[in-house]
């Protein structure tokens, strides 16, 4: 049965012509053209005209004319029409007394229009491309919208707006019938059973596998990120990164998905197969996206909280280390005025030092002084490195779980990241002497290479190596260098993109939509056209030797006028 959705107010609005209209609407539909003027001469009395030019404009602007129209005309359309046809608009109530006359007038304004009356038999066409509009956006009220413009554009006559509701209203019933029947290849025997234990109760759990995936991590912890992953995993086990479901428009599978997470288990169970099949498919497709965003917000998160982390652990070494530095350098260098004394004898020496100083504490000013040149304790990166053990507890599964794919890979990027896979799931112990180093910025230098140098002989240190990999994988996450197939916040920048095949599906609709042709050359000539005719007056006008002229060919503007300072 068809369901009625408008309210008062939003059913008034299309049976009636709006109170104010804008300019750009006056410019476009009720400036009269020539042509125009040609037709309105065919009838007899002033205020005949004046009520067929309205009706004119008011069928090009609403493809529709309102029962009392008379009583509906803006002011400044009225304006705009009575300053035209140099008329007055109080003339219009003499406008059709008899409603026969009103009828055939319409008939011929329809003609000169090219318009036709809506008919039953339009809904035949009408439905299929409803429907596929529908499985794009089924949102009535925009559904009803797109239903008036493509009268319009195919100049019918629409009808009363509570025939077209009614269309509209019993098009969700043909919607999931239209799902299920994409879907069909999917929904085998096996499937469908899948689907429905997801609803009963999962005793490892205690809560059912469907309200498991509805929940939202709520901690940004190693635990949680495990969590996320084990989810990842579920999904795979029924095949879901391997669906292909292009041929469900995205906010189709959105508007599915949102319908399982706000209803409960039974409500989905009471529910029809041709209704409940397609909502979980949709579902479980939606919960992989959703949750490979999470997972991967949830790595970014955690590495900017050890980021910090380490940053804290910089500054506090670097005040313990500047306080220090004052002891030591006072101790060192008291200790060098001893050594060039020249009263104190070369055999007195090393005894007159140590009474003064003992030798643990030299040996503590050394260390203070020797760490202060050791150039890898002065950068935060150095601190990750008691991150590691913490990153471990989830790493390994984020890079088993998640199919990471390299855009670019200028640098051999795709195979550190092979290489960080077997070393952090324990296929590999140590580095491989032709690991890639390409990728390691100049700040990483001096922790991966002992020496701050890259060098052949030298070979990158192992935890360095990961933590420098782990890093650049976030940043490339982050910039789209590396992307995952099934996402939304990390996918290829390309699949944002309309595909050749279905710019081809969608250009006749879309161009008809902004009346433009679907051929590039045509609008071009149609511009050259336009350009040819303007030329011609601008040329007479510079020749009549205005402000603004042609001199020997030379195209001369006068400066402009300075105005006065009050």
């Amino acid at each position: 049965m068809a369901s009625l959705f408008l309210n008062q107010s939003q059913r008034e609005r299309y049976e009636n012509v709006p109170g104010e209209i804008s300019e750009y609407d006056l410019m476009q539909f009720f400036q009269i053209t020539q042509q125009d003027k040609i037709f309105l001469k065919s009838f007899r009395g002033e205020h005949n005209r004046l009520g067929i030019a309205l009706q004119i404009g008011i069928v090009r602007f609403m493809g529709f004319l309102p029962d009392k129209w008379q009583q509906q005309i803006p002011v400044n359309v009225a304006e705009k029409i009575c300053s035209q046809l140099n008329s007055n608009i109080e003339l219009l109530p003499l406008y059709g007394h008899r409603d026969a006359t009103r009828t055939e007038h319409l008939q011929v304004i329809l003609k000169y229009l090219k318009f036709r009356r809506w008919q039953p038999l339009d809904e035949i066409w009408l439905s299929p491309w409803l429907l596929n509009n529908g499985m794009e956006h089924d949102n009535e009220p925009i559904l009803l919208s797109q239903v008036c413009l493509k009268l319009l554009q195919e100049k019918i006559l629409r009808p009363s707006i509570g025939t077209l509701e009614r269309i509209v209203g019993s098009l969700d019933e043909q919607l999931h019938q239209e799902t299920y029947r994409r879907l069909s290849l999917l929904l085998t025997e096996e499937m469908k059973t899948r689907l429905t234990q997801i609803l009963e109760l999962d005793s490892t759990r205690d809560i059912t596998s469907h309200r498991w995936l509805c929940q939202v991590p709520t901690s940004n912890t190693p635990r949680a990120i495990n969590q996320t992953l084990e989810k990842i995993n579920f999904l795979k086990s029924f095949n879901v990164h391997k669906w292909d479901l292009s041929i469900i428009s995205l906010n189709r599978r959105k508007r599915l998905a949102q319908i399982a997470r706000n209803v409960s288990n039974k409500y989905l169970q009471r529910m029809n197969a041709t209704r409940r099949y397609p909502i979980l498919i949709c579902f479980l497709y939606e919960s992989l996206i959703d949750t490979n965003d999470k997972v991967l917000e949830m790595f970014d998160d955690y590495w900017e909280h050890i980021v910090n982390g380490s940053k804290k652990e910089l500054d506090i070494y670097q005040q313990t280390l500047f306080k220090s530095q004052n002891e030591a350098m006072k101790t060192l260098s008291q200790t060098v005025s001893i050594i060039i004394n020249d009263t104190v004898t070369d055999d007195q020496l090393r005894t007159c030092i140590f009474e003064i100083y003992p030798k643990e504490m030299l040996r503590e000013a050394l260390f203070v002084t020797g760490s202060a040149l050791r150039p890898t304790r002065q950068t935060y990166l150095y601190y990750l490195n008691n991150y590691y053990a913490t990153l471990k507890q989830f790493t390994p599964n984020l890079l088993r779980t998640i199919d990471f794919k390299v855009a670019h890979s200028k640098d051999g990027f795709l195979n550190v990241l092979e290489i960080l896979i077997d070393i952090q799931t324990g296929k590999r112990r140590k580095l491989p002497d032709d690991a890639p180093v390409d990728f390691i910025t100049p700040s990483w230098n001096k922790l991966v290479f002992e020496n701050d140098q890259q060098h052949i002989e030298i070979l990158p240190q192992r935890q360095p190596y990961e933590l420098c990999a782990l890093a650049n994988l976030r940043d490339r996450l982050r910039s789209g260098d590396i992307f995952v197939g099934i996402s939304r916040k990390y996918a290829d920048f390309n699949s944002f993109l309309l595909s050749n095949t279905q710019w081809e599906l969608l250009r006749d609709d879309f161009c008809s939509q902004i009346s433009m042709p679907s051929i590039p050359t045509e609008r071009i000539d149609q511009r050259l056209q336009e350009l040819e005719s303007l030329l011609k007056p601008l040329d007479e006008l510079l020749n009549a030797g205005v402000e603004i002229r042609l001199e020997e060919g030379v195209l001369v503007v006068p400066a402009l006028p300075a105005e006065d300072i009050p």
